[in-house]
Protein backbone atom coordinates (compact mmCIF):
# COMPACT_ATOMS: atom_id res chain seq x y z
CA UNK A 1 0.00 0.00 0.00
CA UNK A 2 1.00 3.37 -0.50
CA UNK A 3 -0.73 4.58 2.37
CA UNK A 4 -1.20 8.34 0.93
CA UNK A 5 -4.46 10.38 1.16
CA UNK A 6 -6.22 11.63 -1.93
CA UNK A 7 -4.35 15.01 -1.20
CA UNK A 8 -0.68 13.36 -1.21
CA UNK A 9 -1.67 11.29 -3.81
CA UNK A 10 -2.37 13.98 -6.24
CA UNK A 11 0.66 15.87 -5.18
CA UNK A 12 2.54 12.92 -6.00
CA UNK A 13 1.02 12.91 -9.28
CA UNK A 14 2.04 16.45 -9.93
CA UNK A 15 5.62 15.61 -9.32
CA UNK A 16 5.74 12.67 -11.01
CA UNK A 17 4.19 15.20 -14.44
CA UNK A 18 7.29 17.16 -13.76
CA UNK A 19 9.80 14.75 -12.99
CA UNK A 20 8.79 12.66 -16.23
CA UNK A 21 7.38 15.42 -18.40
CA UNK A 22 4.26 13.94 -19.05
CA UNK A 23 0.71 13.86 -18.43
CA UNK A 24 -0.72 11.56 -16.21
CA UNK A 25 -4.72 11.02 -16.38
CA UNK A 26 -6.17 10.38 -13.13
CA UNK A 27 -8.54 7.90 -14.26
CA UNK A 28 -5.61 5.18 -13.64
CA UNK A 29 -5.70 6.22 -9.86
CA UNK A 30 -8.01 3.55 -8.95
CA UNK A 31 -5.72 0.97 -10.15
CA UNK A 32 -2.88 1.85 -8.11
CA UNK A 33 -2.21 0.43 -4.67
CA UNK A 34 1.19 0.04 -4.66
CA UNK A 35 4.78 1.55 -5.61
CA UNK A 36 4.69 -1.47 -8.55
CA UNK A 37 1.21 -0.42 -9.75
CA UNK A 38 2.44 2.93 -9.92
CA UNK A 39 6.00 2.05 -11.77
CA UNK A 40 3.68 -0.05 -14.30
CA UNK A 41 1.05 2.41 -14.77
CA UNK A 42 4.11 5.09 -15.75
CA UNK A 43 5.41 2.49 -17.92
CA UNK A 44 2.28 1.61 -19.69
CA UNK A 45 1.75 5.66 -20.63
CA UNK A 46 5.39 6.06 -21.70
CA UNK A 47 7.26 3.39 -22.42
CA UNK A 48 10.71 4.87 -23.49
Amino acid sequence: ELGLTSLQVMELIEQLEDHFDMSIPLNILPDIRTVHDLALALEKLDPR
